[in-house]
């Protein structure tokens, strides 16, 4: 159950129409509306009851060995980083709903953006249909409410200083183009894969260590864990502006060979150091 912070008939009715959209798709991982109602002044919704959410499971299986790193559980590695990749592709590019409890104007807005993709928001159902006691249940993408659609022009180009965000997982545009797209999940989604690896391959310590190590590389006078750090570049024509570098520990788990570049929108160049990839960050330029 999600209890709206505050009595805001705009914010509910956004989240609820949000979750409308994708309720006849019923995608197997995209959370699911059962039910909502309004008490005492303030709004509720119901959903499936999860188990947690992935930073939960995380904690729940801390050491690397166990579970085991078997053939079938890297199968359910994979296949729920699969279907998490594939239900955001499916509110990203999402065919215009058959319901009529939405407006024209909203039905025609098929273009979304989650906005707020983070372990936090991805829950963990431990059985879910399928009973092999190798399958560690189904992740599914929750909490749309950060979720906005747009129609085909305005897409593309949303203004950074009207969205809220995770700190952690933001993408550098969010502060150096002040504008947004749906290239901003791709980045974050890229982030949570890679703390998603570091579980696979390393377990929960090395997770919590990752984030430390981040916020020890940030060169601003307030720490944060976010992936990047602001510098100066240098582009071809000899301009200078402001740019973006993966921090040394984001291209170190880069290195691991499971995720060779961070995805991300092509107006950004990924270029690396080939003889010192492991000890030199990685380059986002604008």
């Amino acid at each position: 159950m999600k209890k709206l912070r505050h009595h805001n008939d705009d914010a509910f009715n956004i989240e609820v129409s949000n979750l409308k959209r994708f309720s006849a798709k019923d995608h197997l991982h995209l959370i699911k509306l059962l039910v909502t109602y309004s008490w005492r002044e303030h709004y509720y919704l119901l959903f499936p009851c999860a188990d947690g959410n992935l930073k939960d499971f995380w904690n729940e299986f801390p050491c690397p060995s166990t579970p085991k790193r078997d053939y079938q559980l890297t199968l359910w590695f994979v296949k729920q980083c699969l279907g998490i990749a594939e239900g955001l592709k499916m509110i990203h590019t999402l065919d215009m709903p058959d319901t009529e409890d939405l407006d024209p104007t909203a039905a025609r807005q098929t273009h979304g953006r989650h906005g707020d993709l983070k372990p936090e928001n991805i829950l963990w159902f431990r059985e879910y249909q399928d009973k092999d006691p190798s399958c560690q249940g189904v992740l599914k993408i929750s909490d749309f409410g950060l979720t906005r659609f747009h129609g085909t022009i305005s897409y593309s180009r949303i203004n950074a200083e009207t969205v809220a965000v995770t700190g952690t997982y933001r993408a550098p545009e969010y502060d150096i183009k002040k504008m947004i797209s749906q290239s901003y999940d791709i980045w974050t989604l890229g982030c949570v894969f890679l703390e998603f690896v570091t579980w696979y391959l390393l377990g929960w310590e090395e997770v919590d260590k990752f984030s430390k190590s981040r916020m020890e590389e940030h060169v601003s006078e307030i720490k944060e864990d976010v992936f990047f750090n602001f510098v100066n570049m240098v582009d071809d024509r000899g301009q200078t502006h402001t740019g973006a570098l993966a921090k040394t520990s984001v291209a170190n788990v880069c290195s691991m060979g499971v995720f060779q570049t961070i995805p991300h929108e092509a107006n950004y160049t990924l270029s690396r150091n080939s003889k010192a990839f492991i000890s030199a960050p990685t380059a986002l330029t604008l």
